[in-house]
């Protein structure tokens, strides 16, 4: 394994690891709370951004697995990464179409009791939701033709 194989996982680890914490600290503390309450309400940031908190267990679990992807055999790495990038689209598909789904249950009581406020999607959130669909779907493709061995032309 090259230097450079083992400094992609430890980043891909580590910002998996932030990814978990990042759900913890918003559930544990106050200060995270009303952090998440800032976050979901704030429209100048991008949905993406305000979603971090709800999405973050998925994409924590897709940035751990390309961790692991880069560590095992290529085969067996291809796969992961595959599994990776689809539970990280899954995390934007519903944090976008259904964004209580993911939401931590004190947050979702908050927004149901009206102590917090809830901004959804806007326009440029959609075109950058579907940027990413393709993207997405550019990418599976490209890692099932690594897989397969197949080339592109």
């Amino acid at each position: 394994m090259s230097g450079n194989a083992l400094a992609i996982a430890v980043f891909f680890l580590a910002a998996g690891a932030g990814q978990l914490l990042l759900r913890v600290y918003a559930d544990r503390t106050a200060a995270g709370r009303r952090s998440s309450r800032l976050l979901l309400a704030s429209e100048s940031l991008a949905y993406l951004w305000r979603q971090s908190v709800n999405g973050a267990p998925l994409v924590a679990c897709g940035f751990l697995m390309f961790g692991v992807a880069v560590l095992v055999p290529r085969q067996f790495g291809a796969v992961l990464a595959l599994l990776g990038i689809v539970t990280i689209e899954l995390a934007i598909a519903l944090t976008h179409l259904r964004p209580m789904t993911l939401m931590p249950g004190w947050l979702r009581a908050e927004i149901v009791a009206g102590i917090a406020t809830f901004s959804g999607p806007d326009r440029a959130d959609w075109i950058l939701f579907w940027i990413l669909v393709v993207v997405g779907i550019v990418a599976d493709v490209a890692v099932v033709l690594l897989i397969t061995g197949m080339r592109w032309a």
